[in-house]
């Protein structure tokens, strides 16, 4: 007799050629769609159709113009307004997908998890960005409760749930991972053009909070301690989208540090992946102090440009720093520490870039 459970298993699973990548990005905050682009551009590589599908709130905000405007000629762009585990299963079937990819998939898993199952065309890949606890959202309990589920997502058939890991982390991993992908898009060229155009003194020593700056960067605290530490030649770079709230809650420690002599550039706006790219480069140390645990693309990329980085708050900078002990310092996210290593790292000779670095293994786990 034939198992009915397994007819319907063939019936979902695509069987003609090329082989068709379906990638769904719900939410396109921060550097959520260029992972999109990176996946795009890896699948199309290995000859596959490309369909991309991101929420009707994309549509012509800064982050789809800087990732999406450049994919591959063939790739197929739709937007949905909604993008629910339903929606995305009725997708996959009717561009007949091979293997669906959801980059920012935390929520998504936990659907799938509470459902129980997957009912697209082709296999599932749920990239879990937030592997870790946070300790300032959630409870243990809430936490549990995620754990449990992202453990019953990953046993239903074809569903892969793959954590994000750092850059850095080699493995191995006793779990599917993914490491945070490091790209690179700014040349020589492009940083001296940045340089210039911000007026980046090279008779200074220059520190940078870069990206989309919340509350949870903890501007504030770096900014006090860069006044409180007294250093001479140097100026500090805040570069990307900034909170209303962070704007007001600096603007004390800014005119203080431009009165004792340190150089302050405020660049709040969306940046281009050009210029984004080319301010990790062109500064002399940047700053990561949050505490949300994760892999931190600012990290990485200063990492693979040769930029030392003065890390602190969370754990898995400090993991990171224990790993590159040449690149990354940390400190605890306190006044007093950070002043410390303030004045240490303004001493530090610059890295030398880390060329191993890139986004091959991270495509190649969700599209394999």
């Amino acid at each position: 007799m034939q198992d009915p459970t397994r007819d319907r298993e063939r019936r979902l699973m695509p069987s003609h050629e090329p082989r068709t990548v379906l990638v769904v990005e719900p939410n396109h905050r921060g550097h959520r769609l260029m992972y999109v682009r990176l996946l795009a551009d890896a699948a199309a590589g290995l000859g596959a159709r490309v369909v991309v599908v991101i929420a009707e709130s994309a549509l012509g905000s800064p982050e789809a113009q800087a990732h999406l405007s450049d994919l591959p000629a063939a790739t197929a762009v739709r937007a949905e307004h909604e993008l629910a585990v339903r929606d995305v299963e009725r997708i996959s079937r009717e561009v007949h997908a091979d293997r669906v990819v959801v980059p920012d998939g935390d929520r998504f898993a936990l659907r799938v998890g509470l459902v129980g199952s997957w009912r697209g065309s082709g296999g599932l890949a749920v990239l879990v960005m937030r592997a870790r606890r946070q300790p300032a959202r959630l409870s243990a309990l809430t936490w549990a409760v995620k754990r449990r589920l992202l453990h019953r997502a990953a046993q239903v058939p074809r569903v892969d749930v793959v954590a994000l890991v750092s850059a850095l982390d080699t493995g191995p991993h006793a779990a599917p991972c993914a490491p945070d992908p490091v790209a690179l898009c700014a040349g020589a060229a492009d940083v001296e053009a940045l340089r210039a155009a911000w007026d980046l003194s090279p008779d200074r020593y220059w520190f940078g909070v870069l990206g989309v700056v919340s509350g949870r960067k903890n501007l504030d605290l770096v900014l006090a301690a860069l006044a409180r530490s007294a250093l001479q030649g140097v100026g500090v770079v805040v570069g990307g989208r900034l909170d209303a709230a962070v704007v007001e809650g600096t603007r004390e420690v800014v005119d203080e540090l431009r009165s004792r002599g340190v150089d302050v550039r405020v660049e709040n706006r969306h940046l281009s992946n050009t210029e984004f790219d080319a301010a990790i480069a062109a500064v002399d140390c940047v700053i990561v102090a949050h505490d949300n645990e994760g892999p931190s693309g600012v990290l990485a990329k200063a990492v693979r440009a040769g930029t030392r980085v003065l890390a602190a708050g969370a754990h898995s900078l400090r993991e990171d720093a224990a790993l590159r002990p040449d690149v990354v310092s940390w400190s605890e996210s306190t006044l007093v520490a950070l002043v410390d290593h303030l004045r240490q790292v303004r001493g530090m000779p610059a890295p030398a870039p880390a060329l191993d670095l890139g986004s091959e293994d991270f495509c190649r786990a969700l599209l394999r």
